[in-house]
């Protein structure tokens, strides 16, 4: 059970550097998550490391889909702080 876990979470790891990018940092005052800012310096030398990728797909989605996933997440946060 528990190496399945492990390669789900791989798994999900691969996907946010090569396809499906998530601009998540966590603050462990909203979250139970320790402290995280993330950048683009920060997740294109993680995705270096990890999985030898030389930069992440920080435009696939949008190429692909038509999504804009650091707009998405900038227009998530604000109606999350601004709107109740």
């Amino acid at each position: 059970m528990c190496e399945r876990n492990a390669q789900g979470g791989l798994s999900w790891d691969y996907q946010a550097c090569s396809q499906v990018l998530q601009p998540l940092g966590t603050s462990n005052k909203s979250d139970m998550f320790p402290p995280h800012d993330w950048t683009e310096t920060w997740m294109t030398e993680h995705c270096r490391r990890r999985f030898g990728l030389a930069a992440p797909g920080f435009t696939w989605m949008k190429e692909q889909m038509g999504i804009d996933a650091i707009e998405c997440a900038l227009l998530h946060a604000f109606y999350t702080i601004y709107l109740p």
